[in-house]
């Protein structure tokens, strides 16, 4: 089976000193006192893979917003996972960053079952995702999924402590099963053929299912044995089927109807458009002639104060008075 490393896991954020754990070629073992981080290195191994769905938590990680997983790929090629806390998503990114990043994904999957998951797309990269393994003695099988074979890699104290192998991830039969089928693919390469036969309870359920059926046969077949069940039945279905095609008439004419109806307000639409371009166009000439009438009553109020305003200077170069008319010399008498 194909090999993926772990480089490093990193803790990154923006102001604060970046947090790693280097891992090494072949193994790599991490000790030390209770409460020192341990656990929660393997917590967040597990995160960054999916296999946890709430972000672990520990005061230090405060204000870390970029955790970043470094793995080699079997060409020996790196591969980085980026996913921030709490996020559903995860970036792929075809290299080695050890430091918070804003580069472009090469790939962003899901972190949760999806078309395209973390799972998925490892075992794409390995080579593994037409693998399947055993889970019962019955030879049922089921897809590889990657926390299959992640667990494999990461193990706690307590799991090397507990009487239950590490290839083992439950006490069941099933869970012994499925752990013998990853490690026999891990150890030689080899999976499971897909199952086609169904197990003894799927088989059960399935004859179940057939004695129900015929059951509901052989009751609905006493039903309509006589003819006059037959004769009642068969003039029901030509009433129905007389039925049928009078409603189906009637819709194809009020579907005619209405589309004739929706022709028509189209029509309806289209003119009133025209015709409120139409009244648009003419209350702007009207506003216009009103501004030219105004300028024309203006002109011809002035053209009057002019013609006024000739004939008092008519009357100034004829020399004649302007109250009496009288000629320029002659006096006036006074009456006392």
């Amino acid at each position: 089976m194909a090999d993926l490393g772990l480089t490093h896991l990193t803790w990154a954020g923006s102001g604060l000193p970046t947090a790693q754990v280097t891992f090494g070629p072949e193994l790599t073992i991490i000790c030390g006192n209770s409460d020192t981080g341990k656990t929660f290195i393997v917590n967040f191994i597990d995160y960054m893979l999916a296999g946890r769905r709430s972000t672990p938590s520990i005061t230090h990680a405060a204000g870390y917003s970029q955790i970043l997983l470094g793995m080699k790929l079997p060409d020996d090629s790196p591969l980085t996972l980026v996913r921030k806390p709490g996020s559903n998503q995860i970036h792929v990114h075809r290299a080695d960053l050890r430091d918070l990043t804003h580069a472009i994904p090469d790939a962003v999957v899901s972190a949760r079952r999806a078309k395209r998951d973390i799972s998925k797309y490892l075992l794409e990269v390995l080579g593994l995702d037409a693998t399947y393994i055993r889970t019962n003695e019955q030879g049922s099988t089921t897809p590889l999924q990657l926390p299959d074979i992640s667990h494999l890699a990461v193990v706690t104290d307590g799991r090397i402590d507990d009487e239950t192998p590490p290839c083992q991830r439950g006490r069941g039969q099933s869970s012994r099963t499925a752990g013998r089928s990853v490690m026999r693919l891990s150890l030689t390469g080899d999976d499971e053929p897909p199952a086609n036969l169904s197990n003894a309870a799927q088989r059960r359920v399935q004859r179940g299912k057939i004695t129900l059926i015929d059951q509901l046969v052989v009751d609905l077949t006493s039903k309509i044995t006589t003819q006059g069940n037959a004769e009642a039945l068969r003039r029901l279905l030509t009433t129905l089927d007389t039925s049928v095609r009078e409603a189906t008439r009637s819709h194809h004419a009020e579907s005619e109807r209405q589309a004739a109806a929706i022709a028509a307000r189209t029509r309806l639409n289209e003119d009133t458009a025209r015709l409120t371009a139409r009244l648009s166009e003419i209350s702007d000439l009207l506003g216009r002639f009103d501004l030219l009438q105004q300028q024309y009553e203006s002109d011809l109020a002035r053209l009057a104060m002019v013609s006024e305003a000739g004939n008092l200077l008519g009357y100034f170069q004829t020399g004649r008075c302007v109250f009496c008319g009288a000629e320029p010399g002659h006096q006036t008498p006074t009456t006392v």
